[in-house]
């Protein structure tokens, strides 16, 4: 008895059919790891050669972002201390009150 009677193939159409799988999928697997191969060597490749100048350049944008977020949380901290305070009075002076006439 044929284990693959229920597909309705013979032993010979099986194996044909198989081998011809085979060396479909042998090509794909052969670029997708050529591909995968090349690609980590790319990202090796640019980890490893960085440039000085782009190093410092980050840094300093780091250094800016990080002064730029303090500055931000101080000026909304000054901010919520003036909406704080109490209205200052009405004055009614006269803009000339202010030259001493």
């Amino acid at each position: 008895m044929n284990t693959f009677a229920a597909f309705g193939l013979e032993g010979d159409e099986m194996m044909g059919l198989f081998l011809g799988a085979l060396f479909l999928v042998t090509p794909i697997i052969f670029i997708l790891t050529k591909h995968q191969q090349k690609m980590a060597e790319l990202l090796h490749r640019r980890n490893e050669n960085s440039d000085p100048q782009v190093q410092a350049l980050s840094a300093q944008v780091e250094r800016l972002t990080h002064a730029l977020h303090a500055q931000t949380l101080a000026v909304d901290e000054l901010s919520q201390k003036l909406n704080a305070l109490p209205p200052a009075p009405a004055q009614e002076e006269s803009p000339r009150s202010y030259l001493g006439t």
